[in-house]
């Protein structure tokens, strides 16, 4: 029975080339497993795979019959919601889309989402196929830091440069004004030194 359920879900993961338009891309030798998945039917869990029961922080068996909509963040639920329904009635899979599940010490965590319609056990069930999107979430953050430092540096220069421009200006005038001033001060001596003779 437990081998049947694996095989069924490797076989709806193996077919989510059609859900995920970019293929299924195997992870890295020394990444975790990307792709997780639960099983529903009516609402309630009928299956969900080790995973995403780590990912989640819950011990095996924990989700068995706990309804799915719960562990959707509050603020995705009401769309999760309208995804499953427009589900049930066109019977195709949903397009991609993020969604966050909320871990059991209540932080979330962001994945991508595809359901598709399938048969579990003998009966029709929804698969929800997930993809853990957080290394992908910290590296755009990474990226938007140092998108902003870049500007944050080009801002400085730029600001430098406009204080620059002006002192080199006044620098300039300021040699020029030495010169002139040395100048009239030698003069001075001459016109001293002539007098006293």
């Amino acid at each position: 029975d437990v081998v049947e359920r694996h095989l069924v879900i490797a076989g709806e993961m193996l077919h989510c080339e059609v859900a995920f338009p970019g293929g299924f891309v195997p992870p890295e030798p020394h990444a975790e497993v990307s792709i997780v998945g639960a099983v529903h039917r009516g609402g309630r869990i009928v299956y969900v795979n080790p995973s995403l029961r780590a990912a989640l922080g819950y011990e095996p068996e924990a989700l068995t019959n706990h309804e799915f909509l719960r562990l959707v963040h509050p603020q995705d639920a009401e769309l999760e919601r309208e995804r499953l329904a427009q589900l049930g009635s066109s019977g195709k899979p949903t397009l991609p889309h993020e969604i966050r599940l909320q871990r059991r010490d209540g932080t979330s965590v962001v994945f991508e989402d595809v359901s598709i319609p399938l048969q579990f056990e003998g009966k029709p069930s929804v698969a929800s196929l997930l993809r853990d999107l957080s290394e992908r979430k910290r590296m755009e953050q990474r990226l938007l830091l140092a998108d902003r430092m870049v500007s944050v540096g080009t801002l400085a220069a730029g600001i430098a440069h406009e204080i620059n421009n002006p002192l080199a200006y006044v620098l300039a005038n300021l040699s020029f004004i030495q010169e002139e001033v040395e100048e009239v001060a030698s003069s001075l001596n001459e016109a001293k030194l002539k007098s006293l003779r």
